[in-house]
């Protein structure tokens, strides 16, 4: 499948694509790509990423396929209802997807969450406010939080 490494102010982002949809958006290890990518989704992928991360954009609109069961692919749905620039529990996220008492999945789902970024699971938060668990260091999800509260749109 093709896909794309390019570094960031976060650090080195993987894409990955398949011929119609956004497959992956992930933070990596692996080297920057070289040259400059053919494929239209990896490509506007970047751009968007880019533009996000300046605070030039606040949306997304790219065609992204969810992955995982259909209980994350509800979670995944709601994430991506968030405002930008605000937060919600993993409670709230739970009532909004009719499992009021799947708390504790809506965060085990969030941690499985193949599209950074774009399904922004950095905007749930625990109940207390407290930034809770994320799959990657949560001085990251503070960065992200920080950077949505800043831009003025």
């Amino acid at each position: 499948m093709p896909s794309l490494v390019f570094s960031s102010m976060l650090g080195n982002i993987r894409i990955e694509a398949n011929e119609h949809t956004l497959l992956e958006v992930s933070l990596t290890q692996e080297d920057v790509s070289t040259g400059a990518s053919s494929h239209p989704i990896l490509t506007r992928t970047q751009q968007a990423i880019e533009a996000y991360l300046k605070g030039a954009s606040q949306h997304f609109s790219l065609p992204v396929k969810l992955q995982g069961t259909p209980f994350e692919q509800d979670v995944y749905r709601a994430l991506m209802a968030i405002p930008y620039g605000t937060t919600q529990s993993y409670q709230d996220i739970a009532k909004s997807i009719d499992r009021p008492r799947a708390a504790r999945a809506v965060g085990q789902a969030c941690g499985k969450n193949p599209l950074l970024l774009v399904v922004p699971c950095h905007r749930v938060v625990a109940s207390d406010g407290s930034l809770g668990g994320f799959a990657h260091p949560l001085a990251l999800k503070k960065k992200l939080l920080i950077l949505e509260q800043n831009s003025s749109f």
